[in-house]
């Protein structure tokens, strides 16, 4: 989550909650009902976490992607998956 925190531009605890929220409902940690879109798993250590896509979050994150594209052949590819 702290590479996901450089990436957007936000603080640690605004992605967290934001990654919280989307998670699979009934995880512990999930915020809310739950979304769906990524698994959370604890790292080794017990403090870290670690996050992965579901199948509907690979899903929607391929959707994003041709919106993004759609019009713009130039950009095709300019999306990390």
């Amino acid at each position: 989550m702290t590479e996901l925190s450089a990436l957007c531009g936000r603080n640690d605890a605004v992605v967290s909650r934001g990654v919280r929220a989307m998670a699979v409902a009934g995880e512990a940690g999930t915020l809310g009902n739950g979304l769906g879109l990524v698994e959370l798993s604890r790292g080794r250590d017990g403090r870290t976490r670690h996050l992965a896509p579901t199948p509907a979050g690979l899903m929607l994150a391929e959707q994003l992607r041709a919106i993004l594209h759609a019009g713009d052949p130039g950009r095709r590819g300019a999306v990390a998956g």
